[in-house]
């Protein structure tokens, strides 16, 4: 939750009047019961006029009691906020108009990863939905959580996008039941890897799964190429960058197969359809969160008595501790 209070002009003359304006906005994902209240230090020296609700963006409901020229109080409750939406997975390109094999660059498989794995990385700050994020976990199973998982983010079955069950925030070039324990994923090739790459201007996060096979196969109509490449936040172009690339693809498992992504709380996804093919790329474009309800307050501050006065609105919610207060200075006078 935000309050702030502005009031402009700052400096009046006796008998002119400021306009003031108080605004709430809740930046939480869940609805905001929320109490705003304000009173003039001095009724007779600066009375508060003419106040009223002049903004109110998804706000459940809300009353507001107008105590003569004493000040206010608002009640209402505030929607929550909305994560950032998937907007699209089109074809595209990646960095290198391809798939490129980290094992290329001498890049080791991630130790210690077999089948149903997932490993965290704390990463270079990369935007996703608009947001920034430091970590990722890399899934055996084809698919990487941003923001990193655990335990119960892991899972052999894929998912439909979207949904809101475990895991979320997810990019998913290949979802589908890999072992990359499997006698069928021999060293040095086969495996998961991760690392940054960079063309001295620009760089990324590249995660790849490499000559990875199909849980009970290891045969070669079993194996998989394809990779995720994000842009860092502190390279020439900071913009948000994700992208997939495909080398060779196989067959999958019974169990389940797809590609997409979704956004951070499974309201929002996208399934590439139809599947990837070898050699395919893709570009994923998201928005940025939506905040959640607002409500702005007007009034205006009469100066009758010269002087320096000190405006308070404060508030509470259900989802703050104590009271949160905006205060505005106005002086009165020459």
């Amino acid at each position: 939750m935000t309050l702030t209070q502005t009031c402009e002009p700052s400096s009046i003359a006796v008998n002119a009047s400021s306009t003031c304006t108080v605004a709430a906005q809740n930046l939480s994902p869940v609805q905001a019961t929320t109490t705003i209240s304000e009173q003039t230090p001095n009724a007779s020296k600066l009375p508060l006029m003419s106040v009223q609700v002049a903004q109110l963006d998804r706000a459940a409901t809300t009353n507001l009691e107008v105590k003569g020229v004493n000040g206010y109080t608002w009640d209402g409750t505030l929607d929550g906020s909305v994560a950032p939406p998937i907007d699209s997975i089109a074809p595209g390109s990646t960095p290198v108009d391809g798939y490129l094999p980290l094992s290329a660059f001498g890049v080791a498989p991630i130790p210690g990863m077999t089948d149903e794995t997932i490993v965290n990385f704390n990463v270079p700050a990369f935007q996703w939905g608009r947001e920034l994020y430091t970590r990722v976990g890399v899934d055996s199973n084809g698919y990487l959580i941003v923001g990193g998982g655990s335990g119960p983010d892991n899972n052999f079955v894929p998912q439909t996008f979207p949904n809101p069950a475990r895991p979320n925030n997810v990019i998913a070039p290949w979802w589908t039941d890999i072992n990359l324990a499997s006698s069928g994923c021999p060293a040095p090739v086969c495996g998961a890897r991760i690392a940054t790459l960079t063309d001295g201007l620009d760089t990324w996060i590249v995660v790849d799964w490499e000559n990875v096979p199909t849980f009970g196969f290891g045969d070669d109509a079993h194996r998989h190429d394809f990779q995720i490449w994000i842009g860092i936040n502190g390279d020439a172009h900071p913009d948000e960058d994700v992208s997939l690339g495909y080398g060779d693809l196989g067959t999958a498992s019974t169990d389940g197969l797809n590609a997409g992504a979704e956004n951070r709380d499974g309201s929002s996804g996208i399934n590439i359809t139809p599947l990837p093919v070898s050699g395919a790329q893709y570009v994923i474009t998201t928005s940025g969160p939506l905040p959640g309800g607002k409500v702005v307050i007007t009034f205006d501050a009469e100066g009758r008595v010269a002087g320096d006065y000190v405006l308070t609105a404060r508030m509470t919610s259900n989802l703050t501790a104590g009271a949160t207060s905006a205060q505005a200075n106005i002086h009165v006078g020459p």
